[in-house]
C-alpha cells in the first residue's frame, strides 16, 4: 500500500513508509466515528471523507474526525457526555475540551478521544464536531456498511459530504478566518491544497 503524505513547503505529495500507528489510527476513527453517528446525526467531511473518492494509491490517512453534526450544539454535547460514560473493548475515553480561541463564534463541541492502542500505548483522537441543523441543506451521500476503505470493509454505514460539496468544503478551508485559516495556523494550508488537488 502507498500512504502519501503533503510536504509542508509545496503541494507535491511524498512517499512515507509504512507506519502501522498512522493506520491503526485511520481505522479507529471509524469506530469513534461509529460511537458518534449511534448517537448523533453526523456527516464526514474533510481528511476523513475523501478517501471515499480516491483510489488506495494516493491515500493520505487522516488522524483526526471533524464532521458536521446535524443537531444544536447543547444536544451534541449531552449526548457526548452520555458516551463518555460508558467504555468499550478498545478501552474508549472521551475528554471534553475548552472552546478553542482560534473559532470562538463557532458552534464547535472539541474532544480528545483516546484508546488502547494495539502497539501497547495510548493513543488519541482530536475530535471536533461541528454542531449546525442548518447543515442538513449541504448535499451528502450514504456509504452502506462494506465499503472497502484502504485495507478494511467498513463495519456501518457512512454519511459524509458529497464529492463536490467536499472539494468546496476544502476549498473554503483556504480563505481567511472566520471561514479559513488564521496566520498562526498557514503551515497546514499545504495539507488542504494536497487534497484538493487528488479529490478534483
Amino acid at each position: 500500500m502507498t500512504i502519501w503524505e503533503p510536504n509542508s513547503s509545496s503541494v507535491r505529495p511524498r512517499r512515507r513508509a509504512f507506519r502501522p500507528d498512522v493506520l491503526e489510527n485511520f481505522i479507529m476513527d471509524f469506530e469513534v466515528h461509529n460511537m458518534v453517528s449511534s448517537r448523533l446525526d453526523a456527516c464526514l467531511r474533510g481528511g476523513m471523507a475523501a478517501p471515499f473518492y480516491l483510489d488506495s494509491g494516493a491515500m493520505r490517512l487522516s488522524r483526526d474526525m471533524d464532521p458536521f453534526v446535524l443537531e444544536p450544539e447543547d444536544a451534541a454535547r449531552a449526548a457526548m457526555q452520555d458516551l463518555a460514560l460508558k467504555q468499550d473493548d478498545y478501552g474508549i475515553r472521551i475528554n471534553r475540551l475548552p472552546q478553542h480561541s482560534s473559532f470562538p463564534h463557532l458552534p464547535l463541541a472539541q474532544y480528545n478521544v483516546e484508546y488502547r492502542s494495539a502497539l501497547g500505548r495510548t493513543s488519541t483522537i482530536k475530535l471536533d464536531l461541528l454542531c449546525d441543523p442548518r447543515i442538513k441543506a449541504v448535499p451528502d451521500r450514504v456509504v452502506r456498511r462494506g465499503f472497502n476503505l484502504v485495507c478494511f470493509p467498513t463495519q456501518h454505514s457512512v454519511r459524509l459530504l458529497d464529492h463536490g460539496a467536499l472539494v468546496a468544503d476544502k476549498i473554503t478551508s483556504l480563505s481567511e478566518p472566520p471561514v479559513g485559516y488564521g496566520a498562526e495556523r498557514r503551515g497546514r494550508m499545504h495539507k488542504q491544497t494536497c487534497d484538493v488537488r487528488r479529490c478534483c
